[in-house]
C-alpha cells in the first residue's frame, strides 16, 4: 500500500484501495497503457470508469452565462467521493510603490511618478524614442 494516502481515504474507499492506488501509481510513472488498462479500457463509457472527477458546480454563472464548475475531488467507483481540492485560492495582485521612471537616462524630457507596470517582454521593452535612420 502507498504509504500517502491518508487513513481516512483508505477507510472510504475500503475494497477499491488496491485499484485506486494501482491508478494513481500509473498517473505518476507516466503508464498511460496501465493507466487506460485500469480505468476500464479504450471503450469504457466515462460514467462507468473507476475514477471520475468531481465537480462543485457555482451559482453565479461566467461571462457567456455557462455555468461554473469547481474541481473539489474524485468519485470512486460510483459511490466514494475523495476530496483533494481543500483549500481555495484567491489570486490578488500586489500594490507596488509609485516609483520615478529613469526619464532623463531614456533621453525623454519631463520625468513623472507612475505606478509600477508589467515587466519587459519581447513586445513592451522599448522605452526610448526610435532611432533617426542615417542617410
Amino acid at each position: 500500500m502507498n504509504g500517502n494516502v491518508p487513513q481516512s481515504v483508505k477507510e472510504l474507499l475500503g475494497d477499491d484501495l488496491e485499484k485506486f492506488e494501482q491508478i494513481t501509481e500509473c498517473a505518476d510513472k507516466g503508464d498511460w497503457g496501465g493507466y487506460t488498462r485500469l480505468m476500464g479500457g479504450v471503450d469504457v463509457k466515462r460514467k462507468e470508469q473507476f475514477l471520475r472527477i468531481c465537480y462543485f458546480i457555482k451559482e453565479e454563472c461566467g461571462k457567456y452565462s455557462q455555468p461554473l464548475k469547481k474541481l473539489i475531488g474524485v468519485v470512486v467507483s460510483h459511490a466514494s467521493t475523495v476530496l483533494t481540492r481543500l483549500r481555495t485560492w484567491v489570486v490578488k495582485s500586489i500594490k507596488r510603490p509609485s516609483s520615478i521612471v529613469g526619464c532623463k537616462l531614456a533621453g525623454v524630457d519631463g520625468c513623472e511618478t507612475i505606478e509600477s507596470s508589467a515587466p519587459w517582454n519581447s513586445v513592451n521593452n522599448c522605452t526610448r524614442p526610435p532611432k533617426k535612420k542615417l542617410k
